[in-house]
């Protein structure tokens, strides 16, 4: 299990280049702490960001 920080997801959700690289190039189980989760949503500006954050969470699956 990889623990991602928020910081990563938000230059992912963004598409930045090497950021999407990274993740082309990993190979295994990537988890999200709760508190990193809660993290890029509250720091949605506005609804669409909201929005937007949360189809991107939606795509990790949860856990037990």
């Amino acid at each position: 299990m990889n623990l991602v920080d928020s910081d990563v997801l938000i230059e992912i959700q963004r598409a930045t280049p090497a950021a999407l690289t990274w993740l082309k190039s990993f190979h295994g189980e990537i988890s999200l702490p709760a508190a990193v989760a809660w993290e890029l949503l509250m720091g949605a500006r506005n609804a669409s960001e909201l929005r937007r954050s949360q189809g991107f969470l939606a795509t990790f699956s949860r856990g037990a």
